[in-house]
């Protein structure tokens, strides 16, 4: 049986990750605040969709969240109808949107009261790496949890880079963006 992966966020850079893992075989739900977008991108790539996240429970145990802030994360995981409001369940957050570390921090130290663990794995490499299923990872959390992830992240990239703990990811990718806005 294929693994159920939920997908928040089928923008520019989330759009050909999730068809990335379609084309390797997982069976993918997206789900995107602009649920004409969603329906269109699922339609196009051969995914289902869901009109809000917590819609992704209990099917997917695994949810891949790429929107573009904090707020967004948040929304996403603790709004009226994010995954905490589709209960307690073992579900692996995946969040690969780049964001200030600390706020990474809070989402994971409350993600486990509403039955969630959070990995970071925020992407470098944009929109080509994401096309060409190359993208770059700098990954913070739990080691079980990357293990967990493994095969969806290779599955729309080429390196993981686990350094560390929640919060470890995020700064390490923010280090990147200074060095390669200035060299």
């Amino acid at each position: 049986m294929k693994q159920k992966v939920g997908f928040v966020g089928v923008g520019a850079i989330g759009r050909p990750m999730a068809r990335n893992l379609v084309q390797k075989g997982f069976d993918v739900v997206v789900c995107d605040v602009d649920r004409a977008r969603a329906g269109l991108v699922a339609a196009e790539i051969g995914a289902g969709v869901a009109a809000w996240p917590a819609d992704l429970l209990p099917a997917c145990n695994l949810i891949v969240i790429m929107v573009p802030d904090a707020p967004e994360v948040e929304a996403v995981c603790f709004g009226e109808r994010g995954i905490a409001a589709g209960g307690p369940r073992d579900v692996l957050v995946v969040n690969t949107t780049t964001m200030d570390p600390a706020r990474s921090r809070a989402i994971a130290d409350r993600g486990p009261r509403h039955g969630f663990r959070l990995l970071e794995a925020p992407v470098t490499r944009g929109v080509a790496g994401a096309e060409e299923g190359r993208l770059c990872y700098f990954i913070g959390g739990e080691a079980a949890d990357l293990e967990r992830a493994r095969t969806v992240l290779e599955a729309m990239g080429t390196d993981l880079r686990h350094v560390g703990g929640i919060g470890e990811g995020l700064a390490m990718k923010l280090v990147h963006n200074v060095i390669s806005i200035t060299t």
